[in-house]
C-alpha cells in the first residue's frame, strides 16, 4: 500500500525529486513522488501487509526504485522486488521505524509520528528546513520526525471508480434489468461514476442518507483532479451505474439500480408500496472504516 511522509517540522513531504535523483521534503499530499512502499527485509506470516515498529523495511519510491542512504546523502536503485541477489549487493538501503513517542503497539498506524534510521549510517532519515533530506538526523532533532499516512491516487468527483465486495470479492453492479448484485459475472457492469453532491447537476428531495461499506477503487486518469474535487470521509456523494441509472436503496433496506432519474423514485423502488412517498435515498456517506485508533490522518479517498 502506499503511504506518505510528512515532515513534522517544514510540513512538507518526502519525496523522490526526479531532477536531483534523491530525496528532498518539498513533496505535497497528492504528489505521486510522495508515494512510498514498505517492504519488510524478512518477511513474517504474522505481519499480514502492517508495517511494524523495529523491524528492518526496504523503502520504494513511486518508480520501484530503492531508497539508498549513506554519509553523502540519498539516492535510488532500480532493483527489482524479485531480485533477491541484487537486493543483497546493495549497501544503505535498510531502515527501522521507530516510534519516538513510545507507544506499545507494535504496529504502525495511519496518523503515527515516526522515526526512521538508516542501518547503515545509524542515524535517522531527516528533512531540514531547506527542504534537504539525508540519514544524519540524531534522535533528539525534531527534523527526523514524520507523520505516516496514507498515499496512492485520490479518487475525485466525476470519475469512474469500482465498488468490490470485501464478503465474495466480487464486484457491485447494475444489471441491464436494473437489479443491483454483487456476483460473478459482473465484470462488463462494474464502473460507477461517482459524484460529490455539490458537484451533482439538478435538486432532489432524499429522504434519507446511508453508508456504504464496500471498497472504492479508482480507475484511470480524473478530469478534473483539483483538490476541491477529491472527495473525503464524510462527503455525500451519488453512484451512477453503466446502465445511467442510480444507485438507490428503498425504506426496507433493498438496492436498486432500476428506471428512474437523479430525484425521482425508481419504479421498482415504489413498486411493492401502496404509497408515493416511499422512504428512499440515492445519497450516501462516504466513511472509512478501521480508522478508530487513530485521530489524525488523511481524510482523502484513494485509491484502493
Amino acid at each position: 500500500t502506499p503511504m506518505t511522509l510528512r515532515a513534522r517540522l517544514k510540513g512538507g513531504y518526502m519525496r523522490a525529486n526526479p531532477d536531483t535523483g534523491a530525496a528532498d521534503g518539498n513533496g505535497h499530499v497528492f504528489d505521486p513522488s510522495s508515494n512510498w512502499m514498505f517492504e519488510p527485509v524478512e518477511p513474517d506470516d504474522a505481519d499480514s501487509g502492517c508495517v511494524r515498529h523495529g523491524r528492518r523495511v526496504r523503502i520504494r519510491n513511486a518508480r520501484g526504485q530503492l531508497l539508498q542512504v549513506d554519509e553523502d546523502g540519498t539516492r535510488f536503485v532500480p532493483v527489482s522486488d524479485n531480485d533477491e541477489d541484487g537486493v543483497a549487493l546493495q549497501p544503505g538501503i535498510e531502515f527501522v521505524i521507530e516510534e519516538p513517542e513510545g507507544g506499545t503497539d507494535a504496529t504502525c498506524h495511519l496518523g503515527e509520528t515516526v522515526r526512521i534510521k538508516a542501518c547503515a549510517t545509524g542515524k535517522f532519515l531527516r528533512v531540514q528546513k531547506d527542504g534537504s533530506c539525508n540519514g544524519l538526523g540524531d534522535s533528539a532533532e525534531p527534523e527526523t520526525q514524520f507523520v505516516v499516512d496514507r498515499g496512492g491516487q485520490p479518487v475525485t468527483s466525476g470519475g469512474l471508480v469500482t465498488l468490490t465486495s470485501l464478503v465474495n470479492k466480487c464486484y457491485l453492479h447494475g444489471t441491464p434489468t436494473g437489479a443491483l448484485h454483487a456476483l460473478p459475472g459482473g465484470d462488463s457492469w462494474r464502473f460507477w461514476r461517482i459524484s460529490k453532491k455539490d458537484c451533482v447537476a439538478g435538486s432532489s428531495s432524499l429522504h434519507h442518507s446511508t453508508s456504504s461499506s464496500l471498497q472504492g477503487r479508482s480507475m484511470g486518469s480524473m478530469a478534473d483532479n483539483t483538490t476541491s474535487s477529491i472527495l473525503k470521509q464524510g462527503d455525500i456523494v451519488t453512484l451512477q451505474a453503466v446502465n445511467q441509472q442510480m444507485l438507490t436503496v428503498d425504506g426496507q433496506g433493498r438496492g436498486h439500480c432500476g428506471q428512474g432519474a437523479l430525484g425521482k423514485v425508481p419504479e421498482d423502488a415504489a413498486a411493492e408500496s401502496n404509497s408515493t412517498d416511499v422512504a428512499w435515498t440515492q445519497e450516501f456517506v462516504i466513511d472509512q472504516v478501521g480508522m478508530g485508533l487513530v485521530s489524525k490522518y488523511d481524510t482523502a479517498l484513494r485509491n484502493g
